[in-house]
């Protein structure tokens, strides 16, 4: 992560919400900002990023989704699954024993009305 980089997360930390162009960071560093906070338990700027690429209408593949607890944008992939194989098929590339009690109950959900 470079200077500029920290900086920014540190702005975001704090509860700074300017409007900052994210989708023109690289993947490499959302990854890093969505580790930071994981790691550190800031689930605020989990939720402040996951909103920003909502706005951007930036969608991340599954094993991100899952892996930083981004329910809202969960629920947008699930909206735009066909079927519940489409479901398993996703599903049994991840673990599922790390996911979230949220993101278990959306994938039932989804299973069951499927």
């Amino acid at each position: 992560m470079t200077y500029e980089e920290l900086t920014y997360l540190a702005q975001v930390v704090h509860g700074h919400r300017a409007e900052i162009d994210i989708v023109a960071k690289s993947d490499d560093y959302l990854s890093d900002c969505f580790s930071f906070a994981k790691k550190y338990q800031l689930r605020n700027v989990i939720q402040i990023l996951e909103q920003r690429l909502i706005m951007r209408e930036s969608r991340q593949n599954f094993k991100t989704i899952i892996a930083y607890d981004l329910n809202h944008q969960l629920a947008i992939r699930l909206r735009s699954m066909k079927s519940s194989k489409e479901l398993a098929k996703k599903l049994k590339h991840i673990k599922i024993q790390n996911m979230s009690g949220e993101a278990m109950k959306q994938c039932v959900k989804f299973f069951v009305e499927h």
